[in-house]
C-alpha cells in the first residue's frame, strides 16, 4: 500500500509540494544499478557489526551493572541516582557530545547505539 501511494504521489499525479520527493520508478532503477556492484553488502556488513558492537558492549557493561544494582544496596545507592539522570536523556542528543568526543565517526555510531542499548539491558536485572 505505501509503496502503491509513493508511486500514485510522485509518478502519476503531480502534488506540488511533493515535486522534489524521489520517484519511485526512480529508485527502483537506482537499487537495480546499485545491488549488483556489491557495495550494499560492504555497507550491510559495516552497518550489522557497527550494530553487534554497540549492543555487545552495552550488555557486556549492562547487564554486571544491573546486577550489582539489584544485589547490594549500597551499590545501587550510589550508582542509581547518576543512573537515572542520564538515562531519559534521547539519543539523539548525545550526538554532539559524541562527535566532541570521538574524533572518529565509527567510534561515535558506536557509542550512540551502545547508550540505546546499555539502559534499557542495565534495568532489567533491576526490575526482577
Amino acid at each position: 500500500m505505501f509503496f502503491g501511494l509513493w508511486y500514485l504521489v510522485t509518478d502519476v499525479i503531480t502534488v506540488p509540494y511533493l515535486s522534489r520527493a524521489p520517484s519511485f520508478v526512480g529508485c527502483v532503477k537506482e537499487s537495480v544499478t546499485y545491488l549488483p556492484t556489491g557495495k550494499y553488502f560492504t555497507n550491510f556488513a559495516f552497518t550489522v557489526s557497527r550494530v553487534v558492537l554497540g549492543f555487545l558492549l552495552g550488555a557486556i557493561i549492562g547487564v554486571p551493572l544491573g546486577v550489582m544494582m539489584g544485589w547490594k544496596k549500597t551499590f545501587r545507592w550510589l550508582t542509581f541516582p547518576l543512573f537515572e539522570l542520564l538515562r531519559p536523556i534521547p539519543i539523539l542528543a548525545w550526538i554532539p557530545l559524541s562527535v566532541i568526543m570521538f574524533t572518529v565517526t565509527e567510534y561515535s555510531v558506536i557509542w550512540l547505539i551502545f547508550l540505546g542499548a546499555f539502559f534499557p539491558i542495565a534495568l532489567i536485572p533491576i526490575m526482577e
